[in-house]
């Protein structure tokens, strides 16, 4: 039995548990409580040294990188989320790059910013904030011209690019992130939140909070 190591604050996290309902692993999911420190305990240290989720644990074999075991899913479950053939992998893992990099980066900067910086008590830094925003004024066009062009990013097929996207994305309307200007990122993220694999973690991000964002 796979083990699934996360936290409903972490976007990486979600981005692994998303991928295990949508390839039908079978696994089971350990809540590491990041607000009680339980990443720096010597338990799931021995998982993963680096102290972070999303961590994984298969028999005894264990990795980190939410990525990578978004890959490991799919492989081990020879989901067409991850093409077989090399060329549409390679689709899938340029724009997987892309979002990890060029999205999810620029958006944990405002995510930070408006939500957890309140939540720790800690001052915003608006710089920091309004520098992640233009980041996404950026980049989010790159998505909407391919989300313009077919169904989803890779073309007309669900990937592991679509899953990672919703999952950086999954806090937009909790820290107040404007995306009117991209309606096809915006339809495209009403479709996939309907999904079976996302509605297998939660209705929306931050419900176990009690938010209603």
């Amino acid at each position: 039995m796979l083990t699934l190591y996360a936290h409903p604050f972490s976007t990486p996290a979600l981005a692994a548990l998303f991928t295990g309902h949508a390839t039908g692993a079978k696994f089971e999911t350990k809540i590491i409580d990041l607000t009680k420190h339980g990443h720096r305990e010597p338990e799931f240290l021995a998982i993963n040294p680096h102290g972070k989720v999303p961590a994984l644990k298969d028999g005894d074999f264990t990795m980190s990188e939410s990525t990578a075991i978004m890959r490991y899913l799919a492989r081990t479950t020879q989901s067409s989320l991850l093409p077989m053939d090399p060329k549409g992998a390679a689709v899938v893992d340029q724009w997987m790059d892309f979002i990890a990099h060029h999205i999810r980066t620029p958006f944990s900067h405002v995510q930070f910013g408006r939500m957890f910086a309140p939540l720790f008590k800690q001052e915003p830094n608006e710089a920091a904030i309004q520098n992640g925003v233009d980041q996404l004024q950026n980049n989010l066009p790159y998505i909407e011209a391919r989300l313009g062009a077919h169904e989803y990013i890779c073309g007309n097929a669900l990937t592991l690019a679509d899953i990672l996207f919703t999952a950086t994305l999954d806090p937009t309307k909790a820290i107040n992130l404007d995306l009117s200007l991209y309606p096809a990122v915006t339809a495209m993220l009403n479709k996939t939140r309907k999904s079976d694999w996302y509605l297998a973690v939660h209705t929306h991000y931050a419900a176990e909070m009690g938010l209603n964002a």
